[in-house]
């Protein structure tokens, strides 16, 4: 398919543009592009400044890079450069398509960044669990220990106290103490 485009100097040119099919590739040029753009996008295809005009050019001057129509390249972009919008189109969308990639491959990345930091704090959180399970085992031995130490004395004061108490409150004992204090009462009296 050929197209009259014109150069930044302003004469006329024949310009050949392929379609996806022609080349090889997914990449779609020329009409096809614009076609696309026009399918695929809710965006205005006519000129805010002259609304009668559809988008015909691309003004690929560093400080603009947007469609334009004839009228504004007469006018607005009079020393800029430009292009037909279907060649634009299909530079621009291999640039784009090449960001995309880029892009793709950072988030690839980043997804198996996240991954590797999720696996770590799973891990973590393992490790964590485990270490309190531990504590707490270590700490109910320690308890049960305690435990049987103290039934342990408990049951050594049970055992000796009634002993004690036996030996001081049996009749024979006081007797024999009775005894022994007045035993003791005669001595100083005499």
């Amino acid at each position: 398919m050929k197209l009259r485009s014109m150069s930044p100097s302003g004469s006329c040119r024949k310009r050949k543009t392929t379609t996806a099919q022609e080349n090889g590739t997914n990449t779609p040029n020329g009409k096809e592009g614009v076609e696309v753009l026009k399918q695929n996008q809710d965006e205005e295809i006519h000129c805010k400044i002259h609304p009668s005009k559809e988008f015909e050019l691309f003004c690929s001057s560093p400080e603009c890079m947007k469609p334009i129509c004839v009228l504004c390249l007469t006018t607005i972009h009079k020393n800029h450069s430009f292009d037909v919008i279907d060649a634009a189109f299909g530079r621009h969308w291999k640039l784009i398509q090449s960001q995309v990639e880029i892009v793709k491959s950072i988030m690839n990345e980043a997804d198996k960044k996240l991954e590797s930091v999720n696996n770590q704090a799973s891990t973590t959180e393992n490790q964590k669990q485990a270490a309190a399970e531990s504590v707490k085992a270590h700490f109910n031995q320690i308890r049960e220990w305690i435990t049987m130490r103290e039934n342990e004395l408990l049951e050594s004061i049970n055992t000796s106290m009634p002993a004690i108490s036996n030996n001081l409150e049996t009749p024979e004992n006081l007797a024999t103490l009775l005894s022994t204090t007045k035993h003791s009462i005669q001595k100083i009296e005499s």
